[in-house]
């Protein structure tokens, strides 16, 4: 079974394992809903696999404890493979679970966006692949304007959440949208109802823009403090009334 390097510094081992050989993984529930399997399997079968999974031989048995690579595995196993490229890692199983674990917090995904840029090159989609609902849905992406592009980009939105904003008119409505899901951690539906309703929309936006000229007039007020003019902001009224106070003395 092993035929490949061996690594000194870490201990770890490349090797080819027999998938019957194999058992277990550290999130069994993982996979029972996975739809993107087939598609993985796919790419396997054209590409090969080009990440080898990670394991822990297990000497009570002789056989392998599966730590990284579940998806992967699943997929092999789904096109018939009999073996796997595959990294041993010494220790025990709490070195196993620590390396699971540092793994997936380390992982840092390709956003939709970015995904639809790459899908949009010359004959790429034609070689991917990817569902062709999925690769049509990313590619919608592409219609928004480059500013809400950014706005989603810098909050974070999902997919899920972004769609709703391909509806949204005009493009400051829809800069504000995206401003307000990410700010407020809006789940897809509480972003539907909210784009859903034009108005709550537009009140947002006014409120946030009297709380920015309240922030910006309390700057100007820290600013003036600051170089030994006293001043104050207040809001009053019913209505916006922002006023910055100078004590009446000589100033030189």
């Amino acid at each position: 079974r092993r035929q490949a390097g061996h690594s000194k510094e870490k201990g770890a081992q490349l090797m080819r394992l027999r998938t019957a050989d194999i058992y277990g993984g550290m999130i069994p529930s993982r996979l029972r809903e996975d739809e993107t399997l087939p598609a993985l399997a796919q790419s396997i079968a054209r590409h090969g696999l080009l990440q080898p999974i990670v394991v822990q031989e297990n000497p009570a048995n002789g056989r392998y404890m599966l730590v990284c690579g579940a998806r992967r595995l699943a997929a092999c196993r789904m096109l018939g493979l009999e073996e796997i490229d595959a990294v041993n890692i010494p220790g025990d199983k709490p070195e196993a679970v620590a390396c699971f674990l540092e793994e997936h917090f380390t992982r840092k995904g390709v956003s939709f966006l970015e995904e639809a840029r790459l899908l949009s090159g010359d004959g790429v989609a034609q070689k991917c692949c990817m569902p062709e609902g999925e690769m049509r849905r990313r590619l919608s992406m592409l219609e928004l304007d480059a500013q809400t592009q950014a706005a989603i980009e810098r909050g974070g939105l999902s997919m899920e959440q972004a769609e709703w904003l391909k509806g949204v008119q005009p493009e400051a409505r829809r800069l504000e949208a995206a401003e307000i899901i990410a700010q407020r951690g809006l789940t897809t539906e509480q972003a539907r109802r909210l784009l859903d309703r034009p108005e709550e929309t537009q009140a947002c936006g006014k409120r946030r823009a009297v709380r920015r000229a309240a922030e910006e007039a309390q700057r100007l007020s820290d600013a003036l403090n600051a170089q030994g003019i006293p001043a104050c902001a207040s809001m009053q009224g019913q209505g916006l009334c922002i006023q910055i106070l100078l004590k009446n003395e000589r100033l030189s």
